[in-house]
């Protein structure tokens, strides 16, 4: 097997991404799904990749794919990662517990990279909490995840999106930040008895993480871009999952930084449409994260 640019970049997708289901390595890197499923299954052969027990959501079973200890080895000789971290933090194995919820997220940064192939005047740039390729803090925390207080004179309490992300135009200075929550309908939406983490709970916090101003700080460094604010985007597993969130969202004003959406939402018009309930409101009045660049932009199909 040729080791070429090509490979070490599909390698490079595989330890970013943690998993990837055949229909998403396919939509990165393949003009079709038998080009990728025979790729990959050579690169099990060779012990790069590994095949990982789950499925994508839905319908028949489609295989998943993580780094293998070979893979992420040959990164390292060839300098495309550093040799210092551990393999355990690139495999995917860790992740098989909440593999639907992972397999979400990706599929949700999938069709951010299809908008952004799809008009190239806009451009992202996105930190994925369980990347291994972003940085860790002191604590061995994530640099995505950070601290807010909520009460002052009490402890802070930790903040820890699924990820982070920039959008801008390549021709200007400043970009819209946000955060993504992947909600797959097992928080509840208010805190119990039991104190269980609620969405009620992510919003207080993203409210507090605003008025700090430590948001700024932070990612203004990140990308040296100015950010006026920011929007948290809930994408659910299910529309009546969006509902949900929404009617808790509809009580808890102000709360028009966050925008709700599902799966299916975003299948059917791709994460640039006109999708997501801005503050928990109807339908009706559904908008696009890409602002005045809002348009229709579903996954291309993609031959067998």
């Amino acid at each position: 097997m040729r080791i070429d640019s090509r490979l070490l970049d599909l390698l490079m997708d595989m330890a970013e991404y943690r998993v990837l289901s055949a229909s998403q390595v396919t939509h990165l890197r393949f003009s079709r799904l038998r080009s990728a499923r025979r790729r990959m299954q050579q690169l099990c052969g060779r012990r790069f990749v590994k095949l990982l027990p789950g499925q994508s959501g839905g319908g028949r079973p489609e295989n998943v794919y993580g780094l293998a200890k070979g893979g992420y080895e040959l990164l390292v000789s060839q300098g495309r990662i550093s040799g210092d971290g551990s393999y355990d933090k690139f495999g995917g194995e860790s992740l098989l517990n909440q593999l639907s919820h992972h397999l979400l997220l990706n599929w949700t940064r999938v069709h951010l990279v299809e908008a952004c192939r799809q008009n190239s005047r806009l451009e992202s740039f996105l930190l994925a909490s369980k990347s291994p390729l972003v940085g860790r803090s002191a604590d061995g925390s994530s640099l995505v995840a950070d601290k807010v207080t909520l009460v002052t004179g009490e402890e802070p309490v930790g903040l820890a999106p699924d990820a982070v992300f920039i959008m801008k135009h390549k021709r200007s200075t400043e970009a819209t930040l946000f955060f993504l929550e992947i909600d797959m309908g097992t928080e509840p939406g208010r805190r119990t008895d039991r104190g269980v983490s609620s969405i009620e709970d992510k919003v207080k916090r993203y409210k507090a993480y605003f008025r700090s101003g430590q948001y700024k700080t932070k990612y203004e460094a990140q990308w040296h871009v100015p950010l006026r604010g920011f929007r948290t985007l809930f994408m659910t597993s299910t529309p009546q999952g969006a509902r949900s969130i929404s009617d808790l969202l509809r009580q808890m004003k102000p709360s028009g930084f966050c925008w709700v959406t599902s799966r299916e939402q975003m299948v059917a018009q791709g994460i640039s449409g006109n999708i997501w309930q801005v503050g928990g409101q109807p339908d009706s009045s559904a908008d696009s994260i890409f602002d005045a660049y809002a348009f229709s932009c579903p996954l291309p199909s993609i031959p067998e």
